[in-house]
């Protein structure tokens, strides 16, 4: 197991042997650029799962991790030695080295005005009672699309995935009701709410009322 010290020395080592961007290799792991780019800068450090899939590629690669750790890395002995390759640096990677701090800060800028804009006269300490439920119905939205795209690779169609993902809800990760997707709670897809004895509607009266329904129905 790679220890986490070593994450960035290591990634920087895959790339050059392999000859890749950071967008590339988050490609080959299965992860985000943003994600690839916090853990060779040393901001953050990877889960247990990633740091198993940057040595499954470290040995496929021949890195040498005590060279790696001494600063002197060399590929697999059994391969002749040669001078390290230039890598190929995409703007993506200039842009990053060179104004990665500034870029950040915009977007933390940005974020906030956006944030502040959404929240409107709600009061900032209550504005989570919002912002959390979207984020986690939000993320279950999109893994469950995912999976109903795999149907539809599988099977060909996208009607019939959805058809048979509603039939048979064992074939998904988790099933996700309707009034829980994004798709509804965004407004983009109508959704026909039930009715009480009384034949009133259930639909939510307002965005913190869907949410409410929303999450019941995923529990």
């Amino acid at each position: 197991m790679i220890e986490p010290r070593d994450i960035p020395a290591a990634l920087r080592a895959i790339r050059d042997a392999l000859d890749l961007t950071q967008e590339e290799l988050a490609e080959r792991l299965d992860v985000s650029f943003a994600s690839v780019n916090r853990w060779e800068g040393g901001k953050v450090r990877p889960q247990r799962a990633s740091r198993e899939a940057i040595a499954a590629l470290a040995e496929e690669t021949g890195v040498d991790w005590m060279a790696t750790r001494s600063g002197n890395v060399s590929e697999a002995s059994n391969q002749p030695d040669r001078p390290a390759r230039r890598r190929k640096t995409r703007k993506s990677d200039r842009t990053t080295e060179t104004s990665g701090a500034s870029d950040t800060a915009a977007m933390e800028k940005m974020l906030w005005s956006a944030a502040c804009s959404i929240r409107g006269e709600r009061d900032a300490a209550k504005f989570k009672d919002y912002l959390l439920p979207l984020l986690f119905l939000k993320r279950l939205s999109d893994v469950f699309d995912d999976e109903i795209a795999r149907l539809e690779a599988e099977y060909g169609n996208a009607d019939v995935a959805r058809e048979i993902a509603e039939e048979d809800h064992d074939l998904l990760r988790f099933y996700l009701p309707p009034e829980a997707r994004w798709a509804v709670i965004s407004g983009r897809e109508p959704h026909e709410w039930p009715r009480d004895a009384e034949g009133r509607s259930a639909a939510p009266r307002d965005v913190g009322e869907h949410l409410t329904k929303a999450v019941r129905a995923v529990v």
